[in-house]
């Protein structure tokens, strides 16, 4: 017989936990939640895991993305919003903040690493040249700006020195 808190947890979880067998049978049942804001009946894994209150969210995963949304186009204007996904994504991926991004582009004096061609003022459209070896998201990890077009060549040679050598080898024995 499964026990009665069960139900409202992952059952395996719920077992591991409380110490007692689980049933091969509720197993394979699906343990099912009704949406606060949609009211529809959905599967556990259409909600996220709070682990600080140890429950399911009481919103599924699409009403709360679509409520998100909603909060963050109300609160924010365009720019903000492009803004604020810009110093996350530099954060997040490099460890580098729009100030450190300035700062490489200024001593680049807005060229590209590889072929210097002047990239547009804003350098937004500069890609952040990293190595690939760092765990994501640290800063020692970026080598530089780089246009799109040095950035996917460097990518396709495979980040490798030798073979960029290789490549060059070829190029003169081909008159170019």
């Amino acid at each position: 017989m499964v026990n009665n808190e069960c139900v409202r947890l992952d059952h395996l979880r719920c077992c591991y936990f409380s110490n007692h067998s689980p049933n091969s049978s509720y197993v394979e049942e699906k343990i099912m939640k009704e949406c606060n804001t949609c009211n529809e009946v959905k599967e556990l894994s259409s909600y996220v895991w709070l682990k600080e209150r140890d429950t399911h969210r009481d919103i599924c995963k699409p009403c709360y993305n679509l409520k998100t949304y909603k909060y963050q186009r109300e609160k924010y204007t365009k720019e903000e919003r492009q803004l604020r996904n810009r110093k996350s994504k530099l954060m997040t991926c490099y460890g580098m903040t729009i100030e450190d991004y300035d700062k490489m582009y200024s001593a680049q004096e807005g060229k590209c690493g590889i072929c210097e061609e002047h990239q547009p003022t804003t350098g937004l459209n500069m890609a952040i040249d990293h190595d690939h070896a760092y765990p994501k998201g640290v800063k020692e990890a970026v080598r530089g700006l780089l246009c799109c077009k040095c950035n996917q060549a460097i990518g396709l040679l495979q980040d490798s020195s030798s073979v960029v050598l290789r490549a060059v080898d070829y190029l003169k024995a081909h008159g170019k």
